[in-house]
């Protein structure tokens, strides 16, 4: 856990109050501060100082476990070739979808953030089931040969499905999870088969500032008030130094 992370668990397992932060709204088919190619490939994004990196992967590998695929970015937003639709995946593949392999794009970031919704447009009409996974897991993940039911090992609460009807309009799916560093969305990865859509927006919070309390706290929570006092002290220290 970082400095960052121990300030907000504390303050949050003390009741401390937050003070608010405006959303910030990350269009995800405008260009990338840094990417790479090829299966595997991960884009990184940079928004009000958090850095959102992604990554593109699905259910290829044997017995449905996950292999890295190709982060696929246009206009329209982010999809996925996986493995077995190829490299460089013509329409209606490039989208993110469940028609033989469930796809899935990772995103991680630099710093906790509550994220509020996600944006989908399918590429056509198309089924717009989701299922999502959020988290506080390590910035080296690596989700190669791990499965569904593997996923809590890594930090990831319970998968979360969000349905809707087939359509060609684009939809907010509103994400439930509080402060977390990492969302794994994709489609329905269950029950469907017939899901598509580009991933166009997230709106996310990021972590904000902690305001000492205006009242003594309890005994038992003073040691948890110093934690997180003091970490926040050497986060501000390193700021200036």
């Amino acid at each position: 856990m970082n400095f960052k992370q121990m300030v907000l668990a504390s303050a949050l397992a003390l009741n401390v109050p937050l003070t608010s932060a405006a959303p910030l709204y990350l269009d995800l088919g405008a260009p990338s501060v840094s990417s790479s190619s090829g299966y595997g490939n991960v884009r990184t994004f940079l928004i009000g100082g958090v850095s959102v990196t992604v990554s593109a992967w699905s259910r290829t590998g044997s017995n449905g476990t996950f292999e890295s695929a190709r982060l696929d970015q246009r206009d329209t937003g982010l999809g996925v070739c996986n493995r077995d639709e190829g490299l460089r995946c013509d329409s209606p593949d490039h989208q993110v979808d469940n028609s033989g392999d469930d796809d899935f794009v990772l995103f991680q970031f630099s710093a906790p953030v509550d994220p509020l919704w996600v944006n989908i447009d399918p590429y056509g009409s198309h089924d717009r089931d989701v299922s999502y996974w959020t988290g506080l897991v390590a910035p080296s993940l690596n989700l190669l040969g791990a499965g569904l039911n593997g996923l809590a090992a890594f930090g990831f609460s319970p998968r979360i499905d969000d349905d809707a009807d087939k359509s060609s309009n684009a939809r907010n799916v509103s994400i439930a999870g509080g402060f977390v560093n990492s969302l794994l969305f994709g489609a329905n990865a269950i029950t469907d088969q017939d899901d598509r859509f580009k991933i166009k927006a997230i709106q996310f919070v990021e972590a904000p500032p902690v305001t000492p309390p205006t009242e003594v706290p309890e005994p038992g929570g003073l040691a948890l008030l110093g934690v997180a006092l003091g970490a926040l002290g050497m986060v501000r220290r390193r700021r200036r130094g």
